[in-house]
């Protein structure tokens, strides 16, 4: 209602009857005022109502429509016919999964301790498995067997006689437990040997940890090694033997000692393994009755790594000289032939068309993969061989086509490691198809006649020159009076190892500085470098009480000295890391050459963080040879796809796993098959340049071949996040040479650390410091995560030996100096990933007044000065400014900052170039 000002109307109406005037039936501020119907039928109203605003839609909700009985009933027998069709069909999917892997079990032994007899252990096992005791009939029957069972295997052990000879693998089959069998691998022989133990990590199922019960510590240095190697890898299904002491004229312990033997090595386990893992004893042959049952009836588990490509545990091999249809020949002029491996298809379906790759020998194609299937002993449908493939005609090879020869190494199920080949026949299972087949290319060949490219490649005679040039350049040395020539290459290997300001490119720089500014090129090295040649330093790290006077210390023998050299040496590099520490990246110009030449390849960066850096510019040579992806995470996918089908059955080309095979692999030359047939047990092959006498002796230790995936073998740059383990103390320098392993492959490489933060730049690190989680980046080939990523070093008193690559540090002893040095986790391949080199030059203020500072120490000369004026200044306590003008001729210059500037304050100036990893000289990475 509207008021208006001349509006004179009272209402005094307070009757209870109706009112007649027109006043009332209008309404006012009295309680007959307008009320509005109240909205109440939204959520609380029924079902009813809200279904007729649904316009026929279906009802969702607590309550269901009323159905007819007869409906009502018919859906509840449907119910429960799904339910049972989906119970035998996920049933039906188990038994035939059982049928079709076929693989035994692997079980690996590792003993923790040297306390640990691990030839009983192992004559315990072998002998549990013989006599498995069957779990059918009634208990006081079952009791019975139990015990004249186990005092038969009593009687077995007792009577046994300790051998001499090395333990090697055994295939047994349980006697009651149907077709499961159990491939028992030996421990390593040499307990230090970590290489042994990354094979028994690529190879093992379940892990049976042996720990000694009464010894104070359980687990020793070797055996701590061993468990962080196989826990930084992924540890596969654990299981833990405790072995009491045995008393004289009597193997059975007190129950007081066993409970309390098992306490104690529990609580070491969960020292070294976090979890709770089933423990069990090994002093009798019932304890080792229950072992094995536990291993027999527990499905195993491995790292996921290994589940997503396909493996093959050589257990026979043969070399076959001579190229053959489907051969590729090498490069090199040495001969190839063909290597046929034997054993079982794990984790994934093996195509014919991929690559494989083989520890110690390198990457191989695939002619064909042949089938096994034994006379009687477990049937042709065991392997699934009894049906021949669509389009391969299902042809069966003769009895000297291509079976395995005797000595293969595949048990016959009586605990023998070989096999009588005498009933064997193979059928083909794949065969290679050329057109989808995947080539073994290491390096992208560049076009190196056209013009295309910004970088020319050098000519063969171009490279042979500057190879002479620097074999043949001398350096002259300050060295201490008496040094002889053997001690003076050893100071010369302490400067091309132990640089860290100059790499190579610099070095190249400095050798072409002589045209531009005509100044001699020796000594011109920053300080930190002539700290390295001069003789006072030297003398310095000398301790008196240790080495004596410097004299006597050089004038000892070859031993003496390499020992000497070797504490020098460790003494510099730990003097080095300290004062990375102390003050990082802090360089000093050197007086005899223009700070403008010396870093003139370097540049400085308003921001770290939102700077822009370009990076397609100034590559090296080396970026025209590897390969990048458009898309990383769509190859991968793409591949992974590929395993995926080859394992389902849907690649024509490819053997399901579980499968007995013959893979026939060629273009291996005789000594890449000398590596292999070194390490499987097989009789000498007559196709071999040399005896197979002469080759090293197989120290146990399994032979795993991977099958890669697509690319796999493909170089380009290698991106792994690791972390330095606590148990090594000595620094690790920027491109120092290791030993990594991938858990697939191994090889030695020369990585560049950079911080592992977020950003399209990163800071590269000198050092691998304790705690600190680094990306290490190297020339490598292609591999798909998730992989582990160990880094070891190889020990200073065996790096004089000729260790050429990884393939000589698997076949020889020089794994006997590996220490684990990091670990962690495979990142990525990414050649445009930008790792900036960081210099920072430092000088000090000497005149302040408020805001303008003068500063010298940083440069020496007024033209650095003016050629460095446009770069940004800070200092250590956070204020920023520029340099205005230069003072004189000794590098002194004004400064203005955005804050008063304190007297003790620190003025830096960074300023950063771009880092590339070191070229590997060994491109097999095997």
């Amino acid at each position: 209602m509207l008021l208006t000002t001349d509006a004179k109307v009272q209402y005094n109406c307070n009757s209870s009857e109706a009112c007649s005037s027109p006043e009332c039936k209008m309404g006012g501020p009295t309680r007959h005022g307008q009320h509005n119907k109240a909205h109440k039928a939204g959520r609380t109203a029924g079902l009813s109502a809200r279904q007729k605003q649904r316009l026929g839609k279906e009802v969702v909700g607590p309550h269901r429509k009323p159905c007819k009985s007869g409906a009502s009933q018919g859906g509840k027998l449907e119910r429960i016919a799904a339910a049972k069709q989906i119970r035998d069909a996920k049933r039906n999917e188990l038994i035939s999964m059982k049928r079709r892997l076929a693989a035994p079990v692997v079980i690996s032994v590792l003993p923790l301790s040297k306390s640990v007899d691990v030839s009983r252990l192992w004559d315990q096992l072998l002998s549990a498995c013989k006599f498995q005791v069957a779990e059918n009939g009634s208990e006081g029957r079952e009791a019975n067997e139990d015990r004249d069972i186990c005092m038969e295997i009593d009687e077995v052990l007792g009577g046994l006689e300790r051998k001499s000879e090395p333990l090697t693998m055994q295939t047994v089959t349980l006697p009651n437990k149907g077709r499961l069998r159990l491939t028992l691998l030996p421990p390593p022989s040499d307990r230090t040997d970590l290489m042994a133990v990354v094979d028994i990590g690529r190879a093992a199922e379940v892990l049976v940890l042996a720990v000694p019960g009464d010894s104070q510590c359980a687990v020793d240095e070797e055996g701590q090694a061993a468990v962080s190697v196989l826990r930084a890898m992924g540890l596969p299904s654990i299981v833990v033997a405790v072995q009491s002491s045995v008393t004289k004229g009597s193997n059975v312990t007190s129950m007081k000692e066993r409970s309390a033997s098992k306490k104690k090595a529990e609580e070491a386990i969960k020292s070294q393994i976090a979890g709770d893992h089933k423990m069990f004893h090994a002093d009798t042959a019932s304890d080792c009755q229950q072992l094995v049952r536990h291993l027999a009836e527990h499905p195993a588990t491995v790292p996921v790594w290994r589940r997503q490509r396909p493996s093959l545990l050589v257990e026979g091999a043969e070399y076959r000289a001579g190229a053959e249809e489907g051969a590729v020949e090498n490069s090199a002029a040495e001969p190839t032939g063909r290597l046929l491996l034997t054993g079982y298809i794990r984790c994934g379906g093996l195509s014919a068309n991929q690559l494989i790759h083989i520890p110690g020998a390198g990457d191989f194609q695939i002619d064909r993969i042949e089938g096994i299937f034994e006379g009687g002993a477990h049937g042709s449908d065991r392997h699934g061989f009894g049906a021949s493939k669509k389009g391969q005609g299902g042809r069966s090879s003769s009895a000297g086509g291509h079976a395995p020869r005797a000595g293969s190494g595949v048990g016959d199920g009586e605990g023998d490691s070989v096999m009588d080949v005498s009933d064997i026949g193979t059928t083909l299972l794949a065969q290679h198809d050329d057109e989808v087949r995947e080539a073994v290319v290491r390096v992208n060949q560049a076009d190196r006649d056209g013009e295309d490219g910004e970088q020319t490649w050098p000519s063969e005679q171009e490279l042979l020159d500057v190879q002479t040039l620097i074999e043949g350049k001398r350096k002259k040395r300050n060295l201490p009076a008496g040094t002889s020539e053997y001690q003076a290459a050893w100071l010369l290997d302490d400067e091309e190892d132990g640089e860290e300001e100059e790499d190579e490119e610099e070095e190249e720089e400095e050798d072409n500085m002589v045209d531009s500014s005509g100044m001699n090129p020796e000594g011109r090295r920053g300080n930190q470098d002539d700290e390295v040649d001069e003789a006072p330093e030297l003398h310095e790290m000398v301790d008196d009480e240790e080495a004596g006077s410097d004299t006597m210390a050089l004038d000892e023998e070859a031993g003496d000295d390499a020992a000497l050299y070797k504490e020098l040496r460790s003494r510099h590099k730990q003097e080095q890391e300290q004062a990375q520490e102390e003050y990082p990246d802090e360089v000093d110009v050197p007086t005899d050459v223009p700070a403008r030449v010396r870093f003139q390849k370097y540049r400085g960066l308003k921001s770290f963080r939102s700077s822009t850096w370009d990076s397609k510019e100034w590559l090296p040579a080396e970026y025209s040879r590897v390969f990048a992806f458009e898309n990383f995470k769509r190859a991968h996918k793409r591949a992974k796809a590929a395993v995926e089908r080859a394992t389902a059955g849907l690649d024509p080309c490819a053997a399901a796993p579980g499968s007995l095979v013959v893979v026939h692999v060629v273009g291996v030359s005789a000594s890449q098959a000398q590596v292999v047939l070194g390490r499987v047990p097989t009789s000498p092959s007559p196709h071999l340049s040399e005896p197979q006498a002469s080759l090293p002796m197989s120290t146990g230790s399994p032979l795993v071949a991977f099958g890669l995936m697509q690319h796999e073998g493909k170089m380009s740059v290698l991106h792994g996040g690791i972390k330095k383990v606590a148990s090594y103390s000595e620094p690790i320098r920027n491109k120092e040479q290791l030993l990594f392993v991938t858990g697939v492959r191994a090889f030695q490489s020369c990585p560049i650390f950079s911080a592992d933060t977020p950003g399209d730049k990163q800071k590269m690190e000198r050092f691998l410091l304790p705690g600190r989680h680094v990306i290490a980046s190297m020339y490598a080939p292609i591999s798909y995560g998730p992989l582990p990523f160990l880094a070891f070093k190889v020990m200073p008193q065996l790096q004089s030996t000729d260790i050429a690559g990884s393939a000589g540090l698997c076949k020889s002893n020089a794994t006997q100096a590996l220490m684990l040095a990091a670990s962690g986790a495979l990142r990525g391949c990414d050649p445009d990933r930008i790792m900036l080199k960081k210099i920072t030059l430092t000088g000090y203020p000497t005149r302040v007044h408020k805001r303008r500072a003068t500063v010298k120490f940083m440069f020496h000369n007024p033209d650095d000065i003016r050629w460095f004026r446009p770069v940004e200044l800070y200092t250590k306590r956070g204020r920023r400014g520029r340099i205005t003008d230069a003072i004189g001729t000794h590098g002194a210059m004004k400064c203005l900052f955005d804050c008063p500037v304190e007297q003790r304050d620190v003025v830096c100036m960074s300023l950063y170039k771009r880092a590339f990893p070191k070229w590997p000289k060994d491109l097999t990475f095997a």
